[in-house]
């Protein structure tokens, strides 16, 4: 049985569609305000771009280079070895 319904949810006056976009804004504007106090009382002490802080050391950087080796072997042996087979 079909019933008609007009574009408005029963005691709302906005169309659904308003609610969610005005949802979706409240909820950018919640992150930013959370953002800006965070800067705020915290500072940005911990964004910075110092070399010191991202240097690694040879023992990393070659515990890393091992990860990606094994990580790209397994994604080339799971693809089938590079022959198209799906």
């Amino acid at each position: 049985m079909y019933i008609p319904r007009d574009n408005v949810i029963p005691g709302y006056t906005l169309h659904p569609s308003i609610i969610i976009f005005l949802t979706i804004l409240g909820a950018g504007v919640a992150v930013l305000c959370g953002f800006v106090l965070h800067r705020t009382l915290v500072g940005l002490e911990g964004w910075s771009d110092d070399a010191a802080y991202r240097a690694r050391s040879e023992e990393q950087e070659e515990y890393m280079r091992g990860v990606r080796e094994r990580g790209f072997r397994a994604l080339w042996t799971s693809s089938g070895g590079g022959r198209g087979r799906f």
